[in-house]
């Protein structure tokens, strides 16, 4: 059963990757433009109104598109400073893809029976997690999330969703799963067997008149002649 759950957690780590690294929204009140005149070089470039960006941790692995809603003057200003009419690609990351990597080796070296198996899915899911949390400080230098003037952090929510949170904690899940399997391997006993339970003294209950079992054997045959002593000869006289 141990070995069984194991690769469950990596399965689990596979599909995080699927869903938002990171969420950005913002909503723009009248006056932003004049307030972030500097992030845009001129106060008219930036405009007012909402926009949404959803990342996704598979995107840096294979360099995707985010995912982008906005005002359409949010729109047109990205695909100006883009270049093309749709959003810039991601950046390939390589502590993502070695995180992907490791969670795939997990599904099928943690089905390993004994101690081998339970040592992998703790090295495996120690170097997710151990990779997922290098992985964020590039994401915030790609995305420039440590550059977010002190003006626009009351209008920006940056939300670090399940696609960060997951794997980082089911990593240390499949690790401590692992301990668990080495501490308490497959086939071990559980439970000692229960004792017999000793006979007591305790008489029979009943009337008296039950069987008691077989009738005691008949006393040997008496020997010709009788059965008391043999005869003793006479003394010689004095």
């Amino acid at each position: 059963m141990k070995k069984g759950l194991s690769p469950i957690w990596f399965v689990l780590i596979v599909g995080a990757f699927f869903l938002p690294f990171v969420s950005i929204s913002c909503q723009a009140p009248p006056g932003f433009a004049e307030g972030l005149g500097e992030l845009g070089g001129e106060a008219g470039q930036i405009p007012s109104g909402g926009f949404d960006i959803s990342v996704k941790t598979l995107d840096f692995v294979i360099g995707g598109e985010p995912s982008f809603s906005g005002s359409q003057d949010w729109q047109q200003l990205i695909q100006e400073q883009a270049g093309t009419e749709s959003p810039e690609k991601m950046k390939i990351e390589p502590f993502a893809i070695a995180a992907l990597g490791l969670a795939v080796l997990g599904i099928f070296l943690a089905l390993i029976a004994g101690r081998v198996g339970a040592i992998m899915s703790i090295v495996l899911g120690a170097g997710v997690t151990l990779f997922m949390f290098l992985l964020k400080p590039q994401v915030d230098k790609q995305l420039e999330l440590d550059q977010v003037p002190a003006e626009a952090s009351g209008f920006l929510d940056i939300t670090y969703g399940l696609g960060y949170w997951g794997p980082l904690i089911l990593g240390l899940v499949a690790a401590a799963w692992g301990i668990f399997r080495l501490l308490a391997p497959d086939g071990a006993p559980s439970a000692m067997p229960a004792a017999p339970a000793a006979a007591t003294g305790a008489p029979p209950s009943g009337t008296g008149f039950e069987s008691t079992g077989a009738p005691p054997p008949p006393p040997p045959p008496t020997p010709p002649g009788g059965g008391g002593p043999p005869p003793q000869e006479p003394s010689p006289p004095a």
